[in-house]
């Protein structure tokens, strides 16, 4: 069983700008939106020209974190699904056509993007952190949170989630309603917020549902509505795994 707390969490969708706006959305009252740019504004302007879509979500959902941890000092953790999809697809089409690739490009095409450019800039020199688990991803980059905060105690842990709406070309491949997004949320190991507990179950392979099964939403937006609902208890499926999330 994982203990941890949630001491701070901000979220960021094309129409989500803030907590207000998030409950506002995890009450049916608004819509996540599809189409929006985030607001960066407060980076320096040559910083902001190297900045992917998915890079700029995660900036803009950092930012009020400030007000409750160093972001020059504290560990991070970068989890995603599909990293940055829309710089890939980009090249892949440059490949194939047979045109030179773009090498700054290139260099933010990988899973950690996010994760280094915001050490550089934050002048962060902890050891950070990118993880991708399919679907899973949220939850185990929850289960990689909890073990960082066992090992010490004492420091918390910036978990960021994000993806970007899939690109037309891996249409394929998509199993789950799309959204644009980005979770980041400051987590400890004592009671000072939001305290959780979550377990997981592994069901028998005869009893467990289809693995093609497509989920309703990504996992850290079924979890972000029930964090913003009077909901007790939250459990989440994939395949074999069970995931439940209980406020303690």
């Amino acid at each position: 069983m994982m203990h941890l707390s949630i001491k701070f969490w901000n979220a960021w969708g094309p129409a989500i700008q803030s907590q207000a706006d998030a409950r506002e959305w995890a009450a049916g009252e608004r819509d996540w939106g599809a189409a929006g740019k985030p607001d960066v504004s407060h980076l320096p302007a040559m910083f902001r020209r190297r900045l992917s879509m998915q890079s700029r979500m995660v900036m803009a959902a950092i930012r009020p974190c400030a007000e409750h941890c160093s972001l020059k000092t504290v560990r991070t953790l970068f989890a995603s699904r599909w990293g940055e999809s829309e710089v890939t697809a980009k090249l892949l089409a440059q490949m194939a056509e047979g045109e030179r690739l773009s090498p700054m490009d290139f260099s933010l095409s990988v899973h950690n993007t996010a994760a280094g450019l915001f050490s550089i800039h934050q002048e962060n020199h902890q050891a950070n952190t990118a993880i991708a688990g399919g679907r899973d991803t949220f939850c185990y980059g929850m289960v990689e949170a909890a073990s960082l905060l066992h090992q010490d105690p004492d420091n918390p842990v910036l978990l960021i989630v994000s993806d970007e709406r899939l690109p037309a070309i891996y249409g394929e491949f998509i199993d789950e309603k799309q959204y644009a997004y980005a979770l980041a949320m400051l987590l400890t190991s004592n009671e000072d917020g939001i305290v959780l507990r979550a377990t997981c179950e592994q069901t028998p392979q005869e009893a467990a549902p289809d693995p093609g099964t497509a989920l309703p939403d990504p996992q850290a937006i079924l979890f972000l509505r029930w964090l913003n609902s009077d909901e007790p208890a939250l459990e989440i499926r994939n395949g074999r795994r069970a995931w439940r999330w209980e406020r303690a």
